[in-house]
C-alpha cells in the first residue's frame, strides 16, 4: 500500500519532468497501466486513496483472479526488463529502479 502511494507520487513528479526520451514515455505508460490495474484489482485500496470509481466492488480473491494478477505482475516485470533504465531522465530513473525492485519482489514466486 505504501509503495503504491510512493509510486503514485513519484509518477506524478516524473510526468512533470521534461524533455522526455522515448524510454521515459515507455516507462510512464507501463507505470500508468500498472497503477490502473492495481486500483481495479484492489478497489478497497483505490477508495482509501480517494479514487471512488470502484466503490461498488470488492477485491476478488478467487484462484482465477489471483492467477490473473500474477500473470499481470509477470507481464509488468517483463516490460520493465525491456527498458534501458540508463536512458531514463530525472525522476523516471528513480521510479524505474523502485518499480523494478518491487516488481521483482512481487513476482519472485512466478515460474517462467
Amino acid at each position: 500500500m505504501k509503495s503504491l502511494i510512493a509510486a503514485g507520487v513519484l509518477l506524478s513528479l516524473s510526468i512533470l519532468n521534461a524533455p522526455a526520451t522515448p524510454q521515459d514515455d515507455a516507462f510512464q505508460k507501463i507505470a500508468r497501466d500498472y497503477i490502473e490495474q492495481y486500483l481495479q484489482t484492489n478497489p478497497e485500496d483505490a477508495t482509501e486513496l480517494g479514487d471512488h470509481r470502484f466503490d461498488s466492488q470488492l477485491t476478488d480473491y478467487s484462484p482465477h483472479a489471483r492467477a490473473k494478477d500474477l500473470a499481470t505482475q509477470k507481464e509488468s516485470r517483463d516490460k520493465l526488463n525491456a527498458i534501458d533504465g540508463s536512458q531514463l531522465t530525472g525522476p523516471n530513473n528513480i521510479d524505474f529502479r523502485i518499480k523494478r525492485k518491487t516488481s521483482i519482489t512481487k513476482s519472485s514466486g512466478l515460474k517462467d
